[in-house]
């Protein structure tokens, strides 16, 4: 009887520090999830201002060909 009850004791202990295995696992699973949402964030955040960067250069650009055109068209009636 001693020596079922040590047994299920000693099963007992290998069981508790799987367990603690599992959650030092997990709780590093988590950091590396809240880091990574976090660089999500930061990237959409950076894309947003590349494209509005981009819709605004695109925009000069036509201000400015349309500014070219008139001006070539100027010189063109001198």
């Amino acid at each position: 009887m001693e020596e079922v009850l040590k047994q299920i004791l000693a099963e007992l202990k290998g069981l508790k520090e799987g367990q603690e295995r599992i959650e030092k696992k997990l709780d590093t699973v988590h950091d590396q999830t809240a880091n990574l949402t976090e660089f999500r964030t930061e990237a959409n955040m950076k894309l947003d201002r590349v494209a509005e960067v981009i819709e605004f250069l695109k925009h000069k650009e036509y201000q400015n060909e349309q500014d070219i055109y008139s001006i070539k068209k100027r010189i063109q009636a001198v």
